[in-house]
């Protein structure tokens, strides 16, 4: 990971790396204990709201994604649907409910992304921080893709 990409996600979300980080390393280490799930809510364009729980083998964060516009959350149920379809392993999975004590309503769903202790460390930090702006990229990119059909 270069400066540029520390420096950038430091800027954006300083605690969520931090977490991320600490979660990760323990992982590694292998003295990762079992903690509840702990809500953090980002800044993104998306109303991301995410929840980071632990458990020995691997750290499970899951995304409630939120958009105002129903264009938005429309295109991005789809997105959401199909990257869990084109992974295709148990680590990343959509719902359109969530069993999480104090999960908020979402007019999109829930994405669980799972990382074990066999996975890089920096890919998935990074990863991790940057997803709700991925999903971001994509619906915009994908509404207009459609407008120019």
């Amino acid at each position: 990971m270069s400066v540029c990409s520390v420096m950038e996600i430091a800027n954006h979300q300083p605690f969520v790396l931090v977490l991320f980080h600490r979660a990760l390393r323990a992982l590694k280490a292998g003295n990762l204990a079992e903690t509840a799930p702990k809500k953090i809510v980002t800044n993104s364009t998306s109303g991301a709201c995410m929840f980071v729980s632990t458990t020995p083998t691997k750290v499970r964060v899951v995304y409630a994604m939120n958009f105002e516009d129903a264009s938005d959350a429309a295109v991005a149920r789809v997105v959401l649907q199909e990257l869990a379809e084109a992974r295709g392993s148990p680590s990343t999975q959509y719902a359109d409910t969530c069993d999480l004590p104090g999960a908020p309503p979402s007019n999109v769903g829930y994405m669980t992304i799972a990382v074990n202790s066999r996975q890089d460390l920096e890919k998935s930090v990074t990863q991790l921080v940057y997803f709700p702006s991925y999903l971001d990229y994509h619906v915009k990119a994908t509404k207009v893709c459609v407008r120019w059909l």
